[in-house]
């Protein structure tokens, strides 16, 4: 009976050790380690995007409040439509499926999308962000600017530590 604990504690902290070096990491800016992978089954295309790569396409930013945070935040980061473009979503995709590392996932309707929201969010206040802290990237819609994205759908989108996307 012993040996049966010991082997489960043993594989309990094999398996968690990728999540530890992920959790005291910070990604910065120039690092370029894949950060987000963008999948099409259907095609079976992949798409990979290091914070150097995202921070090369066009960048939104703004000022918000959030559920998670305290006071005014200003996040920025590419636009998930430019993400979705630069990764060839297909036509005719109507749902999507957002990952965060720990696996957490939502499906998000593509009607949802627009140019400048939601934003695949790789900065906070001008600088990267860490696991740690909801990062490395956050999907962040602007709920001060607009009372429409102040709901439960928009907050549920809203997934920290997004790692993947891909067809629902």
């Amino acid at each position: 009976m012993n040996s049966v604990l010991t082997r489960r504690r043993s594989l309990a902290v094999l398996a968690s050790v990728p999540a530890l070096a992920l959790f005291g990491r910070s990604v910065g800016a120039t690092d370029g380690q894949d950060i987000l992978s963008v999948r099409w089954p259907e095609t079976g295309a992949e798409t990979l995007f290091s914070d150097e790569t995202l921070s090369g396409l066009p960048q939104v930013s703004f000022t918000t409040k959030t559920l998670w945070t305290e006071g005014d935040i200003e996040f920025s980061g590419p636009s998930l439509h430019s993400v979705l473009e630069a990764a060839g979503m297909p036509e005719g995709t109507g749902e999507i499926r957002l990952t965060a590392l720990n696996d957490y996932s939502v499906a998000m309707q593509t009607s949802l999308i627009e140019q400048a929201a939601p934003i695949v969010a790789n900065r906070i206040n001008g600088a990267p962000f860490s696991v740690r802290d909801k990062g490395p990237l956050w999907v962040m819609f602007p709920f001060d600017l607009d009372i429409r994205y102040r709901s439960e759908t928009y907050y549920a989108l809203s997934i920290w530590q997004l790692s993947r996307i891909e067809t629902a």
